[in-house]
């Protein structure tokens, strides 16, 4: 069955994880589907298992990137490549008959155009609110600034360093601690993806991208009432709202939250798509592991809309 992290995790030196993770990409290129369900459903192919050493063999089972099933070994943490990046996430896992089912995660197309909008050259520093997987502040360092991730999630903050050292990244660093004890005014960008989820109960515990029962709304006042731009810095957040008519709605919080009004407030729909598809869809995850994915409360919404908000004081 899947095990849980152990105490001291990916112990190994930075070169050989980097060794690893070209290895990690290389075979990752060739391969067109990297799917949660092929992943996870799959048992690690021979084809790569005959292009690690046994230094590469040994970080990998040692600190469990893959959990052993009757088929074989499987990934314990999601691979996903794209845009140069090896990222591995967190997903939730059952297995109920001897089969295993899957609740979240992989990384978004909307997260991955996030990350890439950051208007980040080589002088910006970057902090990175909720870190998760570090995409966010990897992505910043790749365009050639350095960052801090951080994230109340201990497991989410392994995974971070992780990803940044089977990149072969410096300048990037996690820390496990709320946000509201960091100071943001060293910074010139502030970035984040809050939380979300339309889950209740034990399925939304404990993982980097699900955030139980905190609405996209609540974690974005309580970030930009802490985080609203000093001169000459932005503040960017991706961020899911629960909606039943249009943005004007949204427009209005945001001007009521800023209470600085020289601030300039850009906020850019990026997507929409509907709670009442979206719960058909998983209906059937929903009575297998007999959890509520779409609480009541939730339901008097017809739509998740995604924006991509900007805050900046110049």
């Amino acid at each position: 069955m899947r095990q849980s992290l152990p105490k001291t995790i990916f112990s190994y030196d930075k070169n050989s994880l980097a060794q690893l993770g070209n290895i990690l990409k290389d075979y990752f290129k060739t391969k067109k589907d990297l799917s949660v369900s092929h992943q996870l459903n799959s048992v690690i192919s021979p084809d790569l298992i005959t292009l690690l050493n046994d230094e590469n063999l040994d970080i990998i089972i040692k600190n469990q990137l893959v959990f052993l099933t009757k088929q074989g070994y499987k990934w314990n943490f999601l691979p996903v490549f794209n845009k140069n990046l090896l990222l591995f996430c967190d997903f939730q896992i059952y297995e109920r008959n001897h089969q295993y089912v899957w609740l979240s995660t992989n990384i978004s197309g909307r997260s991955w155009n996030f990350a890439e909008s950051l208007p980040v050259k080589k002088t910006t520093r970057v902090l990175d609110l909720g870190t998760g997987t570090g995409l966010l502040a990897l992505m910043a360092r790749l365009k050639g600034g350095t960052a801090l991730g951080v994230d109340i999630n201990s497991r989410a903050v392994h995974l971070a360093q992780l990803n940044r050292d089977l990149n072969g990244l410096d300048l990037v660093e996690f820390q496990n601690c709320d946000w509201k004890s960091v100071d943001g005014h060293q910074f010139d960008l502030i970035v984040s993806q809050p939380p979300f989820g339309f889950s209740s109960g034990e399925i939304s515990l404990g993982f980097a991208f699900n955030g139980g029962n905190i609405t996209g709304l609540q974690a974005t006042k309580e970030i930009i009432r802490q985080f609203c731009p000093q001169d000459n810095q932005t503040l960017m957040i991706y961020v899911h709202v629960l909606e039943n008519k249009s943005h004007s709605r949204f427009r209005g919080l945001l001007q009521e939250w800023v209470a600085d009004k020289s601030i300039s407030i850009s906020l850019k729909p990026h997507s929409r798509y509907s709670i009442k598809l979206w719960w058909e869809k998983h209906r059937k995850k929903q009575r297998d592991l007999n959890v509520t994915l779409l609480p009541p409360e939730f339901r008097i919404y017809h739509e998740v809309v995604t924006y991509f908000v900007y805050l900046t004081k110049n």
